[in-house]
C-alpha cells in the first residue's frame, strides 16, 4: 500500500520521523487510516532509521525479492497457487537490520545483513516480523538514486518505507510451516559450511561471467578451488558441485558493488553457501544440493539436540542482549562445558530464536513469528531413538576407545549394525543410511547409539 503525503508536511518534519509517527499511531484498515493509541503500539515498533547507502541497499533487497519469488521446481499448479509469495523475515537488533527468505521451492535462501556502517539509526530494540515485499514497493527501491533518502520503520505487524515524498507499508503475512523449518535449518548449514575459495575486486564480474545462463536444470557444473575458481562442466577432483548453476545469477545485479566474494560448502549435504561484502551490507545466498530440494527437514541439529541441552542458558540467551552470541565464550561465562552449549544453541535454533552470521562466525538472536510450530516435541528420528534405547532394542554394544558398534532391531525384526570409527563418523546398515547417507542428519539408529556410548564411559 502507499500513502502519498504532501510536500509541505515532509519538509516540516524529517521522514524518518514521519514514519516513526505514521507507524506507531496509525494502522491501516480496509484502505481507510484509523487511530490507534500509543499504549497499543509502543511495544510493536523496534526499528526506526535511514539508510545510508540507499541505492545499494536497495538493490540488495530488490535481489532478495526476486529470490524469494523464484520457483526453480515445482509443478504447474504449485508455482501458480505461490506466485504471491512474497514475505521476507526482519530482524532488528543493536545497529543491524536482517531481511531473509526462501524461494518458492525452498532450494535457495537469501539474507540482507544491513550493518552499523549502512544504518543511521533513530531508534532501535530488538524484534522480528515478516511482511510481504508487493510491487509497489519493489518498484519504489528500483527508482532508489545514490543520493536519495531512504528510511524504513519497522513493528510487529508492519514495515514503511519512505522514498521521497511516498510511503510504502507492507503488512504482516503468515509464514507458510515449510519456511518455518527452513529458517530453523539454515543456520545449521551456516555453521558447519566450509571455506572453498574467494574473490576480490574487478575479478568478481570477471568469475560471475562463467555463469552459463542456458543449460538443464538438473546438469551439475563444478568451481576448481585450484584455478581461482574457475567453472567447469566436468566434475573436477576437490571441486565444489553446484547444479542448476542458474541460481546464482540472481546475485548479477550486485557484483558491480561488491568487495568480496566468499564461497563455503556444505559438505553433509553439499549444499554451497555465497556472501557478497558490499558497503554497508553483506548478501548471502545458500543453495540446496539439488534445485528440487529444499532445505526444510535437513535434520541437521539432531545430533546436538541429542546432547544435554542447558535450560537456565536458553533462557539466558533469550533474554540477553548480546548481539552477537560466540560458543566458546558463552560456555566460559556460564561455566559449562561446549557440548552442552551447543546442544543449547541447537535447540534454539530448531525453535528459529537463532540465527547464524558465518563473516562474523557467530549466532545471533531472531524470533521467527509463530514459531511455536516449531517446538511442539521433539523430532520424529530422535524421538524413534529414545524409543530403541527404552524398549531395548540396542544389543551386542561394544567399545574400543573412541569407536564403539552396536545391533538395533526394530519392531518388524529387521537389525542393522551401527557404527562409530575413532574418528566420530558413523555408520549404519539401515535403509535410511544407504539412500541419504548422513546429507539428512543420521538415522535414528545413529541417534541411538550416540545416546547410549555418551551414557556409558
Amino acid at each position: 500500500m502507499v500513502v502519498s503525503w504532501p510536500h509541505n508536511r515532509c519538509t516540516a518534519l524529517s521522514v524518518p520521523e514521519t514514519v516513526l509517527r505514521y507507524s506507531r499511531h496509525s494502522s491501516l484498515t480496509d484502505g481507510r487510516m484509523d487511530l490507534a493509541s500509543s499504549e497499543e503500539q509502543a511495544d510493536g515498533s523496534f526499528f526506526a532509521g535511514r539508510l545510508r547507502e540507499p541505492r545499494v541497499a536497495s538493490m540488495a533487497l530488490r535481489c532478495l525479492s526476486r529470490v524469494v519469488g523464484e520457483r526453480y521446481w515445482s509443478a504447474d499448479e504449485e508455482r501458480d497457487r505461490r506466485l504471491g509469495m512474497l514475505d521476507p523475515v526482519v530482524t532488528s537488533d543493536r545497529g543491524r537490520l536482517r531481511f531473509e527468505g526462501f524461494s518458492g521451492c525452498r532450494s535457495a535462501y537469501a539474507r540482507v545483513d544491513l550493518l552499523p556502517a549502512g544504518l543511521e539509526v533513530v531508534d532501535q530494540r530488538f524484534g522480528t516480523t515478516n511482511v510481504d515485499f508487493n510491487p509497489p514497493l519493489r518498484d519504489a527501491l528500483a527508482r532508489v538514486m545514490p543520493d536519495d533518502a531512504l528510511s524504513l520503520n519497522v513493528d510487529s505487524g508492519s514495515l514503511a518505507l519512505a522514498h521521497g515524498d511516498e510511503v510504502f507499508v507492507e503488512k504482516k503475512v503468515e509464514l507458510p510451516v515449510s519456511w518455518l523449518r527452513g529458517l530453523a535449518s539454515i543456520p545449521l548449514v551456516e555453521a558447519e559450511a566450509e571455506p572453498v575459495a574467494s574473490v576480490e575486486g574487478a575479478g568478481i564480474a570477471r568469475w560471475f561471467r562463467q555463469i552459463p545462463r542456458t543449460g538443464n536444470d538438473r546438469q551439475s557444473h563444478w568451481v576448481d578451488p585450484r584455478q581461482h575458481g574457475r567453472i567447469t562442466s566436468r566434475p573436477v577432483e576437490g571441486g565444489l558441485e553446484i547444479a542448476s548453476v542458474k541460481r546464482l545469477l540472481i546475485l548479477h545485479e550486485l557484483i558491480s558493488h561488491a568487495s568480496r566474494l566468499s564461497i563455503a560448502r556444505d559438505v553433509h549435504s553439499g549444499g554451497t553457501v555465497w556472501r557478497l561484502d558490499g558497503p554497508g551490507l553483506r548478501f548471502t545466498l545458500a543453495l540446496s544440493s539439488r534445485s528440487w530440494r529444499g532445505f526444510s527437514g535437513e535434520g541437521r541439529s539432531l545430533t546436538d539436540l541429542a546432547g544435554t541441552a542447558d535450560a537456565d542458558l536458553e533462557v539466558a540467551i533469550e533474554g540477553g542482549d548480546e548481539t552477537l552470541i560466540d560458543p566458546d565464550s558463552l560456555g566460559r561465562l556460564h561455566d559449562l562445558p561446549l557440548p552442552a552449549v551447543r546442544a543449547s544453541l541447537a535447540s534454539l535454533a530448531s525453535q528459529g530464536k537463532l540465527g547464524f552470521d558465518a563473516a562474523e562466525g557467530r549466532w545471533y538472536r531472531r524470533r521467527i513469528p509463530a514459531a511455536e510450530a516449531l517446538s511442539a516435541g521433539e523430532p520424529n528420528r530422535l524421538r524413534q531413538a529414545r524409543k530403541w534405547l527404552e524398549t531395548g532394542a540396542i544389543d551386542d554394544f561394544s567399545r574400543d576407545g573412541s569407536a564403539c558398534r552396536a545391533r538395533v532391531t526394530g519392531v518388524n525384526g529387521a537389525a542393522f549394525l551401527v557404527t562409530f570409527d575413532r574418528s566420530g563418523d558413523g555408520r549404519c546398515t539401515c535403509p535410511w543410511f544407504t539412500r541419504f547417507g548422513l546429507s539428512r542428519g543420521p538415522c535414528s539408529h545413529l541417534l541411538a547409539l550416540d545416546l547410549l556410548r555418551k551414557s556409558r564411559p
